[in-house]
């Protein structure tokens, strides 16, 4: 499959460009993220905005939140982990954590329970080692 780097990098700067109120967003919550086209084995968003679910696993600030983005597909290993989102099974990718700022948010998604929050948290402690 050929990636239109070019097309995203357009979006990208368009997202950038966007000066508008940051959504309230918290801990625990799916969103919509505009991911992008990434390298290699890294996480690829879809369609035209480029976009997949992303648990905020930590706000840093009202613009920035480390993320972990979801897959519909149901993988297994240590680096990740079924989420129930009303019925439906989708897999966080806990290898695939980063930092995203607010422009790249569409819409939310979910919202996870306290305990599958507190289950992934503290499974990725583990796994970092931390």
């Amino acid at each position: 499959m050929l990636k239109d780097f070019l097309k995203w990098s357009e979006l990208k700067q368009n997202l950038d460009a966007t000066a508008n109120q940051p959504p309230y967003f918290n801990e625990g919550e799916a969103w919509w993220c505009s991911v992008g086209i990434n390298i290699g084995s890294e996480i690829n968003g879809k369609d035209n905005l480029y976009i997949r679910p992303v648990i905020i696993l930590k706000k840093l600030s009202k613009d920035s939140f480390v993320g972990i983005p979801m897959t519909s597909k149901i993988k297994a290993g240590s680096w990740y982990i079924s989420i129930n989102f009303s019925g439906k099974i989708s897999t966080a990718n806990l290898a695939q954590i980063k930092t995203f700022n607010y422009r790249r948010l569409q819409d939310k998604y979910g919202q996870l329970d306290i305990n599958t929050y507190l289950s992934l948290k503290a499974r990725l402690k583990s796994l970092l080692d931390l």
